[in-house]
């Protein structure tokens, strides 16, 4: 009978002690997330729904710059290089990701503020997805042309052994002025058969793309990248990650407990397409979600 009874008096604490870890393990996952935002605006606010859906389990609550220094929360997640400033600023603890900013802008934050760690969730596309949608789009296409700035010589380089993977001949040319190319980049813009812009704002920004986009057309050469927004100003396709893309990749960070990386690439993208500049060119495209299925079933 002692014996029975003590069997008895186990088997109940054992379930106690599940009980009491089972609970203690539902609130570690109850997580404080400070969305950090530049002012409360309907924009801000519907951001935080879509966050608050993508984490349901834990307490999102917005939190501007000016209110940063009275705050606590186990993540700190930015959508502007100024709100993730504020958090660098205020030295807080707890872990920090930052949307929406450049890889530039991130690099200049860490050199401003080299004793804060911050994880940035870059929506650059990768140079790998970009070629990985050109094959996809031209399978025909042999030559790449690459244009690059003094600041991205380094890019174009690795860019170099990527072209290798996929059996395309890459042509670089850097350009110190994109208003004025030399001999080498027209001879490059010659024998392309397609153009790829990269992540690089010395040479592609608001300011010379239109210059750059016409040289290109009068060239009949279409421009793959660097981004979403240059295809609407005439380049015929790029790999991009939105909004909902951001959303998903923030959600998985937040939930991995795992040590968090300075950069972390998001995994989730689109591929949009300007029909109208690929028929100008004479360049039969496919339609998007095709050429995305294409560039994943390749495994980018």
């Amino acid at each position: 009978m002692e014996l029975v009874r003590g069997k008895d008096s186990f088997t109940m604490l054992r379930g106690w002690l599940i009980a009491i870890l089972l609970c203690c393990s539902g609130q570690a996952y109850a997580a404080s997330v400070a969305l950090l935002v530049d002012d409360a605006s309907e924009k801000a606010q519907r951001f935080k729904e879509h966050l608050d859906i993508a984490l349901p389990s834990d307490n999102v609550r917005l939190v501007t710059p000016e209110q940063v220094t009275s705050q606590s929360a186990d993540f700190w997640v930015s959508t502007s290089a100024a709100s993730l400033e504020s958090a660098l600023a205020a030295k807080k603890n707890g872990r920090i990701l930052a949307l929406f900013i450049s890889d530039n802008e991130a690099q200049g934050l860490r050199n401003k503020y080299p004793g804060q760690f911050f994880t940035l969730l870059s929506n650059s596309p990768t140079i790998v997805r970009q070629m990985a949608l050109i094959k996809s789009m031209s399978p025909h296409v042999e030559r790449i042309g690459l244009f690059y700035s003094r600041a991205q010589k380094k890019q174009a380089e690795d860019a170099a052994n990527i072209a290798k993977t996929f059996g395309f001949d890459l042509m670089t040319a850097q350009i110190d002025d994109p208003l004025e190319w030399d001999r080498n980049a027209l001879n490059v813009l010659k024998q392309a058969d397609i153009i790829l812009g990269i992540d690089d704002p010395e040479l592609y920004n608001p300011v010379t793309i239109r210059g750059i986009l016409m040289r290109l057309y009068r060239s009949n050469r279409a421009l793959v990248g660097p981004d979403k927004a240059f295809v609407k100003a005439g380049a015929v396709a790029s790999v991009y990650s939105g909004v909902s893309d951001t959303l998903k990749a923030a959600a998985g960070i937040i939930r991995d407990n795992g040590a968090w990386p300075a950069i972390y690439l998001n995994p989730y993208y689109q591929i949009t397409t300007n029909e109208q500049v690929a028929r100008s060119l004479h360049i039969s495209l496919e339609d998007e979600n095709t050429l995305k299925k294409k560039v994943e079933g390749a495994g980018y």
